[in-house]
């Protein structure tokens, strides 16, 4: 039996990873399904914000990473024309986007598929958390041109969503709600390889200390202003330290004015960016991570928290809800920030025992949540078609 085949595109692949959680979201699907479908990935040369390519690369080919076949891109390379010669050589049955604001991973492959004498099979597309509030806000007017443009294009007439998010999913609604979209509801699935096995923390929790750590992409969507804000307005001895890719340098600029300002009793360090392989030997230390986020359709830097045992203070803005209620952290409305305030109180006063049923509450909740995973069984359904 012809096993399916199944174009992927994405501006950013392995070995990128300054892009964040969907790499290594769409890394754990290609490892996984890769040895039953036969998976093309098609992305850029090059990291998020990289000026140079990837080393060991070859341009425009296809190469083995993994279990599947990827084609590292230049971005002036790819064009309709370009797209369209990748659909007449596979002739893939499944063409799956992984961005809907991307011109040239979504905008480019989206027309293209669907004009294409090459092409007749299903298209599918992951927003990937772009249409939530949160992120529509951020370049408001170009991001609604670009809507309206896309609207235009009536996607409910040959493309599939998947939301990987009940709130993904009420986000497609909104802006392209018909009668006739159809929307595949799977969640992503995080890179689970790392932390298959505990490594355990070397540092007692001692009442009277708090070690904050914020570990995602230093842009507005993520909010960091918010928290220091915050810790403007604290009144005991805390230590914050933040990873992750300058991505907009006028926002990094201000976040350190910020920093040059706070008061004596709150450190902040800016460490630059971490690496997926070193996240869980990092961020095992720390005592609360925290991510007041504009909005998250899953937020892969929050299950690697978790799965550290490592307990999470987030807004209210993810799919991760009930925190406290089971006892791994909790989800804050950003209208509150003295609930912040009083959390991160409360976690400061925290001795050992009290710590570790958190911490170990954490790791476990994090693994259940994949081994209790359909997410590789829906994508399976909807690839076999």
């Amino acid at each position: 039996m012809n096993r399916k085949r199944v174009l992927i595109l994405a501006d950013y692949y392995v070995p990128g990873y300054m892009a964040g959680g969907p790499i290594r979201s769409l890394q754990s699907v290609c490892d996984a399904l890769g040895r039953e479908f036969d998976i093309y990935l098609v992305t850029r040369d090059r990291d998020l914000g990289g000026e140079a390519r990837y080393k060991n690369i070859i341009i425009n080919s296809w190469m083995d990473v993994g279990s599947v076949k990827v084609m590292y891109v230049e971005s002036a390379s790819f064009s309709f024309g370009f797209v369209n010669e990748i659909l007449r050589k596979l002739e893939p049955d499944v063409v799956h986007l992984n961005s809907l604001m991307s011109i040239r991973f979504s905008f480019i492959p989206l027309l293209t598929s669907r004009y294409s004498k090459y092409f007749k099979g299903v298209i599918f597309l992951s927003p990937r958390g772009e249409l939530s509030r949160g992120a529509l806000k951020i370049g408001g007017l170009k991001k609604r041109v670009y809507l309206f443009v896309i609207k235009l294009l009536n996607l409910d007439n040959y493309v599939e969503w998947i939301a990987s998010s009940d709130g993904e999913k009420s986000d497609i609604l909104h802006n392209f709600g018909t009668s006739k979209l159809v929307i595949n509801r799977i969640n992503n699935l995080p890179n689970f390889s790392q932390w298959k096995s505990k490594i355990e923390r070397t540092v007692i929790k001692t009442p009277n200390e708090i070690n904050l750590v914020f570990f995602s992409r230093i842009s507005p969507m993520k909010n960091l202003h918010y928290l220091l804000d915050i810790l403007s307005e604290i009144d005991i001895n805390v230590n914050l330290d933040v990873y992750g890719p300058k991505e907009d340098l006028n926002y990094l600029n201000s976040c350190e004015n910020k920093i040059s300002v706070l008061p004596n009793n709150v450190k902040v360090n800016l460490l630059g960016t971490l690496s997926p392989e070193n996240a869980y030997s990092v961020m095992k230390e720390y005592d609360l991570f925290v991510l007041p986020t504009l909005g998250e359709n899953f937020g892969q830097a929050i299950w690697e928290a978790l799965a550290s045992s490592l307990p999470i203070l987030i807004s209210d803005r993810t799919p991760w809800k009930n925190l406290e209620k089971i006892g791994v952290g909790w989800e804050v409305s950003l209208e509150k920030p003295s609930h912040f305030l009083r959390i991160i109180k409360k976690v400061y006063s925290m001795g050992e025992h009290e710590h570790r049923i958190l911490r170990d509450r954490s790791r476990k909740f994090a693994l259940d949540y994949v081994e209790s995973s359909d997410s590789l069984h829906k994508l399976r359904i909807i690839y076999s078609r």
